[in-house]
């Protein structure tokens, strides 16, 4: 398929109420549709009301049939049920990201918890970690997973600004201990780390009480 050139020109607030009431979308409360437009924004808004849209059935370029959405709108669509539906889905992301932040803050204290009573820096020790993590070389960069993400987490520590880092340095030599660095940890080091894990330490991770 051919592309062309995108030749959409910038619609107003009032100018996007209109369109959507032409296209069959119900708004009741101009005043409160251009509030909502103004603080969420049309294009955001277009992801809700997608499914209230029409749809006709086609046939594709291998015979299946597909389904196409039209610009106009079913019967009895309303911008009162769009915005119910974001204001369902931003409550259900900000519970889905505060049930991830406890599972991450529980993983990172059962891991310190698990590591350092063998040893302060056993995440750099190879001897600490899975030999699948410390011995298998990556052929592209001839290191080791655990290699990697040392270099990673080295990184990470040098440019970090926190507090409890400057203070670190200022009196003591490196390396950081495991229960202090790992709190510099994204979550992608974080899980990459939890991967090379010895099958016995991941087993006490699901041990603990998440609160």
């Amino acid at each position: 398929m051919d592309l062309i050139p995108y030749n959409k020109a910038h619609l107003a607030i009032d100018q996007q109420i209109i369109l959507l009431k032409d296209r069959g979308l119900i708004i009741t409360d101009d005043l409160a549709a251009k509030h909502l437009l103004d603080r969420v924004g049309y294009y955001r808004l277009s992801g809700y009301w997608y499914p209230m849209r029409q749809v006709v059935e086609a046939e594709g370029h291998n015979g299946k049939p597909i389904f196409k959405a039209l610009d106009p709108f079913k019967p009895n669509s309303h911008l009162e049920h769009v915005a119910q539906l974001y204001v369902f889905d931003k409550k259900l992301r900000l519970l889905i990201a505060d049930a991830i932040e406890r599972i991450e803050v529980a993983v990172r204290v059962h891991i310190a918890h698990t590591l350092s009573v063998r040893s302060s820096i056993a995440h750099r020790e190879p001897s600490e970690l899975s030999g699948h993590f410390t011995t298998k070389l990556n052929p592209k960069t001839r290191g080791t997973g655990h290699q990697e993400w040392l270099h990673r987490l080295d990184h990470n520590e040098h440019r970090s600004r926190d507090e409890f880092v400057k203070h670190y340095n200022s009196k003591y030599l490196p390396p950081m201990p495991l229960w202090m660095s790992i709190e510099l940890w994204d979550f992608g080091t974080l899980s990459f780390f939890l991967s090379g894990l010895k099958h016995g330490d991941k087993s006490k991770l699901g041990s603990g009480p998440i609160d």
